[in-house]
């Protein structure tokens, strides 16, 4: 009976929610639409953050997997990390208590040879057990086997949904059919599912295929392979770092040459995955957050105004029986139908929202999309009810908390109740205030430091310069003198193009550059050998106009010249980082180096400027330029991979088909590449910086609209509560600048108390970004001050607005109404 009459009083209140809210359609708009905007962005936040942080990876028991790394003290590697050697994995791989299986991985490039075009494909090496560890079946075929691992057998591909469907056409019958990769035939074995994405951002990101990877016992200093595992069911990660450890030992004892400085550093597969846009995924979602909470307070004032004109109501009802809890949850049913309403228009925003943030946000990593699915619909339920509840919560208890028998009285202005819960109302004005300082300072210190980054020299030109990166196959220039021969060949017949002002090619192309460092001498000086990545020098083999292309300028001595071919005396340049660091004192022209004990000299002919190869937030590093002619004094080649650079005198996309057509002339079975302006390249290298500070600085925007209209709306209430004092004090003789005066001094005194309070929370906010900040410290004096400066100003107008009508009231018709 009690379930009963609870459920029926329950339908009683959504039934008088629905007519109140009908009645007054103006305050259920405004509400409705503050709280769509306040869940709405959260909801789109939460989707990409539960599809990216959240939802465990595509695998079957995917917490057991981990990635296995090696350490360096020297930090040498990718983020300090480096991979293992054949031997030293078959060690870990054999004597470790604590992994299921543990395989190798790595990547490479291959040549997909067609009858009428050619296509580079980036393909994964996979170690015996790599798809075991991953659990992954194929739609079609099978997978990379161990006898697939065993030299002679390795010539077996396995191709990814993406390219079996647009290369092959989804033929179902591709299993056991040959392709050609590099001119060398493959079988093709499987199939690999759709779902199926294995990449780690800037480290491994293979698209096409999969080849079996056939270990040798190399060199134990030669750490090349990526390792991964999956746990033995029921052990944790310390276990397998401990088991881990122990083994590092023993074979740091038995091989103290190689493994003394050896260590190992397990980190989840999921981490691995989306470590990059953890941080700024986490500060959108907390700054929408924020605004979520300005939204509430917002409406929360919207409901004090009404319910100051509810006293008599809620009298009556309580002079009629009503109990108290029985009114709140009257009060609260309204307050939640609201928010329900509001949170429907918020889903419908967040569909939009969504685009904005992957369009806007930080690149997701490959393969996750985010949508709306059960979890998002459930966690935007959940805020539209707590929403209510915050929303809802104050106002109820300020409206039900009054005397009935005061309000009862003819002409009762109920001041007890109002005064408290314009008390309220002020509270939440000033807690509006200090969150949108906080969030404001946040977007502006983002805002500065991109203003910061766009104001630093990159070191070169970046207009009217079209580029493409060519890769060369394998069977086709198979050593450096067919390379060099066919990058000649392309420079001369760009030269020849129409608006061609310079052209050049280059082993790297910034400020995205990739890093080729080796140990060198200098002639007089000792060996700098480069196990320590703090003693890095980058070295680069350009064309001899590639500093004129790149607008990057000669400081002293001479620039690359024709003449600097293979057969000319060793010639390198240097920029001022190494001109100051290795010859401070001394000229660097006419000093030497080499690479190897047994290569020439190579003489140092010129001193170019500094340019910002990785990135103009990092610094410029110490780096030696060589004629890519001359790439046999290094101990490498790269020339399979090579930017051609073409400096144009108008707009450079207009050469792009002369380009492309130029190289399909020279050899159609060079891979089509991709054309790109330099500005497009450094746009994309500011790309994640320019994200962050939009998405925060429109979150920002929002809070500070929620937030005058909050300021409005309190001095609003407050003229009309005053009506009264301000007809006597206007009667009495005041000035229209007085009452003036009054109103906006009540305002502004509430905005300078938030803002007090929302510098300090700014203040420790601010640690939180302190990675994302490039030229500009976390309490920069100048964002304060302009953050405050901004908000003020538009808390002035804010009290403004309601100031001058109450300047406009007439005492006698003031006096009259009371």
């Amino acid at each position: 009976m009690f379930g009963a009459r609870l459920l029926e009083e329950s339908l009683q209140d959504l039934r008088y929610a629905t007519r109140m809210l009908w009645k007054r359609p103006g305050f259920s708009l405004i509400a409705s639409l503050t709280i769509a905007l306040g869940i709405g962005a959260n909801t789109a936040i939460f989707s990409v953050v539960n599809a990216t942080l959240l939802r465990p990876l595509r695998y079957p028991q995917p917490e057991q997997l981990l990635m296995v790394w090696g350490t360096n003290p020297g930090g040498f590697g990718w983020r300090g990390k480096t991979g293992f050697s054949a031997p030293s994995f078959l060690d870990y791989q054999k004597q470790n208590q604590t992994f299921e299986r543990m395989a190798t991985f790595n990547s490479t490039d291959f040549t997909l040879v067609g009858n009428d075009n050619s296509q580079r494909v980036r393909a994964g090496i996979a170690g015996d057990g790599f798809f075991d560890v991953l659990k992954v079946q194929p739609i079609l075929g099978r997978t990379v086997t161990a006898e697939d691992c065993q030299t002679g057998h390795d010539h077996v591909v396995v191709l990814s949904y993406v390219l079996w469907q647009q290369r092959f056409g989804s033929d179902t019958n591709i299993v056991g059919q040959t392709i050609r990769l590099d001119e060398t035939p493959y079988l093709v074995i499987g199939v690999l599912p759709k779902a199926f994405d294995f990449s780690i951002p800037e480290y491994f990101e293979p698209k096409g295929l999969w080849i079996p990877a056939a270990l040798n016992n190399s060199d134990r200093g030669h750490k090349y392979l990526s390792v991964i595992a999956r746990l033995k069911p029921g052990v944790k990660v310390g276990q397998a770092e401990q088991d881990m450890r122990l083994i590092t030992e023993r074979l740091a004892k038995e091989y103290p040459h190689e493994m003394s400085t050896f260590g190992v550093k397990l980190t989840s597969l999921h981490e691995q995955f989306v470590g990059d846009v953890r941080r700024p995924l986490w500060l959108l979602f907390g700054a929408v957050g924020f605004v979520l909470l300005i939204a509430c307070a917002n409406v929360a004032n919207l409901q004090l105004s009404r319910a100051s004109t509810r006293q008599k109501e809620i009298a009556i009802r309580r002079a009629l029986g009503a109990s108290r809890s029985r009114l709140l949850r009257t009060l609260l049913t309204e307050s939640l139908l609201l928010s329900l309403i509001g949170g429907v228009l918020g889903l419908l925003m967040a569909f939009w929202g969504i685009k904005l943030i992957t369009g806007l946000g930080p690149t997701l990593p490959q393969g996750i999309s985010a949508t709306i699915d059960l979890t998002v619909l459930g966690y935007c339920l959940l805020l539209s009810l707590l929403t209510g509840i915050l929303s809802g919560l104050a106002p109820a208890l300020q409206t039900t908390s009054s005397r009935y028998d005061e309000s009862l009285k003819d002409g009762a202005k109920n001041s007890a109740s109002n005064s408290g819960g314009f008390r309220l109302r002020k509270i939440l004005t000033v807690s509006e205030v200090a969150l949108s300082m906080m969030l404001l300072i946040a977007a502006g210190l983002l805002i500065r430091s991109f203003v910061e980054l766009l104001r630093v020299n990159p070191g070169f030109n970046s207009q009217n310069i079209l580029t493409a990166r060519l890769y060369l196959p394998k069977y086709s220039y198979p050593d450096a003198t067919r390379q060099i021969a066919f990058y000649t060949q392309v420079i001369e017949r760009m030269q020849s193009l129409p608006g061609a002002v310079a052209v050049a090619a280059s082993d790297e192309l910034p400020p995205t550059k990739g890093s080729h460092t080796s140990s060198f001498s200098i002639a007089g000086h000792a060996l700098v050998d480069l196990s320590d990545q703090s003693l890095a020098v980058e070295h680069r083999l350009v064309s001899s106009d590639y500093f004129r292309a790149m607008g990057i300028p000669v400081m002293s001595g001479r620039a690359f010249s024709g003449s600097d071919d293979a057969s000319a005396i060793p010639a390198a340049l240097i920029n001022q980082s190494f001109a100051c660091r290795f010859f401070p004192n001394e000229n660097a022209i006419g000093q030497h180096l080499r690479f190897e004990s047994t290569a020439p000299w190579i003489t140092i002919v010129g001193v170019v400027g500094d340019v910002h190869g990785y990135g103009l937030d990092k610094a410029a590093k110490s780096e030696i330029y060589l004629p890519y002619q001359q790439q046999r004094f290094l101990s490498y080649n790269p020339l399979a991979r090579m930017y051609l650079i073409v400096h144009t005198s108008g707009d450079p996309n207009a050469l792009a088909k002369a380009m492309l057509d130029s190289i399909r002339e020279i050899d159609k079975g060079v891979p089509t590449p991709q054309t790109r302006t330099m500005e497009t390249v450094l746009a994309a290298s500011i790309a994640e910086r320019r994200s962050n500070m939009l998405l925060l600085g429109i979150f920002a925007l929002v809070a500070l609209l929620l937030t005058a209209v909050g300021i409005y709306g309190v001095i609003s209430y407050s003229v009309v509560q005053r009506t009264q004092e301000i007809g006597i004090r206007m009667a009495l003789g005041a000035q229209s600048h007085n009452v003036l005066q009054l109103v906006i001094g009540q305002g502004m005194r509430l905005v300078l108390i938030g803002l007090c309070i929302g510098v300090f929370g700014a203040i420790a906010l601010t640690r939180v970004i302190s990675t994302l900040l490039f030229g500009v410290g976390t309490k920069d004096p100048l964002t304060f001050v302009t953050v405050a400066a901004l908000l003020s100003m538009v808390a002035f107008v804010a009290c403004y607005i309601p100031g001058r009508r109450a300047t406009r009231v007439d005492p006698l018709l003031a006096l009259r109404c009371e």
